[in-house]
């Protein structure tokens, strides 16, 4: 790689994918994944980035998103998750977590983001949302779900959280949601809802908080609103409500309330309000009064 420069990768990789069609690049993947075994690639993926070191991977991912155009790679994604069916993709990012452990691939994360810089991050994820559409990206999280168990995602996010520290996640966050602009945000947000059910997200927002626990999340909260500023934040619900309307945001609040049970609900309120302190809360609440106007709430 180093010889060869990584520009030149990138040029034979692209090069490769339009002689070849990716389908067919597609199918040979399907089949070393099932001739290989998906833990034997969880060990050669482990051991190239021990070996090549992670900032080094970083650089690489870089040079190709740039050389390669991300439409390009957005693409590619598409036909590998059609040809190979969600199911599959599921089942290979299941046996990657646990072959690699969750601290490990969190350390990867956070060096990804350090080296490539959030803003370059948040601009990938929109072009990818834009090219694949939001009903594909919801389909896939469906499936992912389905197949890894919620509890099982529960256990990376919180392990995640642990390993690259709650204020880091605070600012990925902030430049997500000014680079992709609010009001796109609130639209993938629509159409999640709409494509999982809103009773299938009440039931993972109920295992996210038995798995994680009610304090862990308090506290995540607490760096959140110090991190991103209570008035981003009441910025962020202002959009939110405009675009998705009140009758919609208020269906699902009535779901949740109906699939988590209200005295579960009532007992996470009850920790928020004794871990954030209660004088936190209301300087919260007189923020977002402030910016929503009260015309608007009522």
């Amino acid at each position: 790689m180093h010889v060869l420069s990584r520009t030149f990768i990138c040029n034979v990789m692209h090069d490769i994918v339009h002689v070849f069609s990716r389908k067919f690049i597609c199918n040979v993947m399907h089949d070393i994944v099932h001739v290989l075994s998906r833990t034997f690639i969880c060990n050669v993926m482990y051991d190239i980035v021990h070996v090549l070191s992670r900032t080094f991977i970083c650089n690489v991912m870089y040079d190709i998103v740039h050389v390669l155009s991300r439409k390009f790679i957005c693409n590619v994604m598409h036909d590998i998750v059609h040809v190979f069916s969600r199911k599959c993709i599921c089942y290979v990012m299941h046996d990657i977590v646990h072959v690699l452990s969750r601290t490990f691939i969190c350390n990867v994360m956070y060096d990804i983001v350090h080296v490539l810089s959030r803003t370059f991050i948040c601009n990938v994820m929109y072009d990818i949302v834009h090219v694949l559409s939001r009903t594909f990206i919801c389909n896939v999280i469906y499936n992912i779900v389905h197949v890894l168990s919620r509890t099982f995602i529960c256990n990376v996010m919180y392990d995640i959280v642990h390993v690259l520290s709650r204020t880091f996640i605070c600012n990925v966050m902030y430049d997500i949601v000014h680079v992709l602009s609010r009001t796109f945000i609130c639209n993938v947000m629509y159409d999640i809802v709409h494509v999982l059910s809103r009773t299938f997200i009440c039931n993972v927002m109920y295992d996210i908080v038995h798995v994680l626990s009610r304090t862990f999340i308090c506290n995540v909260m607490y760096d959140i609103v110090h991190v991103l500023s209570r008035t981003f934040i009441c910025n962020v619900i202002y959009n939110i409500v405009h675009v998705l309307s009140r009758t919609f945001i208020c269906n699902v609040m009535y779901d949740i309330v109906h699939v988590l049970s209200r005295t579960f609900i009532c007992n996470v309120m009850y920790d928020i309000v004794h871990v954030l302190s209660r004088t936190f809360i209301c300087n919260v609440i007189y923020n977002i009064v402030h910016v929503l106007r009260r015309t608007f709430i009522s």
